[in-house]
């Protein structure tokens, strides 16, 4: 039937009327919060093949709420080359080749999971390496490097389990560009600078700020809402308790 969708060649699909789907809006707070979640749980499985892998899962989810690269990006991650040791914590570094604009992109990690990254390089990755791992920084449990499709295949599983509607790797950049403008409302290029997506934005907003600080000022309000919910729920407990 192309002769009736696509006559002479051409496709008629641009011509139709679209009807977007509406995209469930998800804070970047719950979603990293839904990514330490599963780290914490991860400690507590007994399975070690489990163990390691839901580890993984939920150091991936935390990176992608807090840091929102392309999934293509994510899975380009090289432990040394592209994820570094700094004196602060971890810088991850995605080359010109790895990013749909084409520019180098560099930021710090949050310091709020600089000890899980450690966890995971000291312990979980070196559980999973083998002698074919090579510097690839996310191992499946066989030591191969996990690719882009199956990274996003976990996304979308482990997001239908959680949330009423499962989702992709996109759905953390969709979530940081709405989040980031309404923590930091008086820097409207917040997301673009987190983002990559757009230098001009970036210099129009930041006056040639970098990444890196942008970066850290949004997840200084992260940790602040963490800070603030973890005092509040303390406090009923306590107040719950029987005497």
């Amino acid at each position: 039937f192309r002769w009736i969708t696509s006559p002479r060649g051409r496709s008629l699909a641009p011509l139709l009327p679209v009807s977007p789907k509406p995209i469930q809006n998800i804070d970047t707070k719950v979603l990293y919060e839904w990514g330490l979640t599963m780290l914490q749980d991860a400690l507590t499985e007994a399975h070690p093949e489990r163990r390691r892998i839901m580890y993984r899962n939920g150091l991936l989810i935390a990176l992608f709420a807090a840091r929102a690269p392309r999934v293509r990006s994510m899975a380009s991650l090289r432990l040394g080359r592209t994820v570094i040791r700094t004196g602060k914590g971890y810088r991850l570094v995605f080359e010109h080749e790895d990013i749909k604009t084409g520019r180098r992109v560099e930021y710090d990690t949050p310091a709020g999971i600089r000890a899980a990254i450690d966890y995971y390089i000291v312990v979980i990755r070196a559980e999973l390496s083998t002698a074919q791992s090579g510097d690839w920084f996310w191992l499946d449990q066989y030591g191969e490097p996990i690719s882009a499709d199956e990274i996003g295949d976990m996304i979308q599983r482990k997001s239908r389990q959680a949330f009423p509607e499962g989702f992709g790797p996109h759905r953390f950049r969709h979530a940081l560009g709405t989040s980031a403008p309404l923590a930091d409302p008086a820097h409207p290029g917040v997301a673009a600078a987190i983002l990559g997506i757009s230098s001009h934005m970036v210099e129009l907003h930041y006056n040639r700020a970098t990444q890196a600080d942008v970066a850290g000022k949004f997840h200084l309000s992260l940790a602040k809402t963490r800070a603030a919910c973890r005092a509040m729920a303390k406090r009923e407990f306590q107040r719950d308790r029987p005497l």
